[in-house]
């Protein structure tokens, strides 16, 4: 009986206090290979993007963590904006050796869970940046702004001013609940 209690019990402890206290980012950027039709679903899935559906790696390329920075831009086509993303060093180099070996492919931008968009690989990519045309929303753009810096911040600026915005908004919060 004592066990089955212990048991319960642990079923009710919160998934975060098992995550050591750390959050999940606010925002979160990904690119991902295409992948093969015939490949498995634990490995590939289906998904409609501005160049048709397509099928395209679960475990993506590139993600937050190979990102340095990065900077919004106005999209010429529509009213929304494009990202240019600048990657750390063993993410450029994985970038170079990916886009070299997967020429004529696809690579997906995903953002927040979302499918922004594809890139045509037609040569390798070796300066280490990408670029998301269009489709971001000023909302996402705010969200990327808490989690990676802009091209040219200075790493310890931004996280100055992503601690202020936070107080503030913890500030916002505590007033509205009340």
């Amino acid at each position: 009986m004592n066990s089955l209690i212990n048991f319960a019990l642990l079923l009710l402890i919160p998934m975060s206090a098992l995550a050591g206290g750390k959050k999940n980012p606010t925002a979160s950027i990904s690119f991902h290979l295409e992948g093969n039709p015939s490949d498995s679903a634990k490995f590939s899935r289906e998904i409609k993007t501005s160049a048709g559906t397509g099928h395209y790696r679960i475990v993506p390329e590139i993600s937050n963590r190979d990102i340095l920075a990065y900077a919004p831009f106005p999209s010429k086509e529509d009213s929304t904006y494009g990202l240019i993303i600048k990657l750390n060093k063993q993410a450029t180099r994985r970038l170079e050796i990916v886009s070299t070996s997967n020429l004529n492919k696809l690579l997906l931008s995903v953002i927040n869970g979302q499918p922004h968009g594809v890139v045509h690989i037609t040569q390798p990519i070796k300066d280490g940046t990408l670029v998301i045309w269009r489709g971001v929303t000023l909302e996402q753009i705010r969200s990327c702004d808490s989690v990676i810096p802009r091209i040219g911040e200075d790493r310890k600026e931004w996280k100055k001013r992503v601690r202020k915005r936070q107080k503030t908004n913890d500030i916002i919060n505590k007033h509205t609940a009340n």
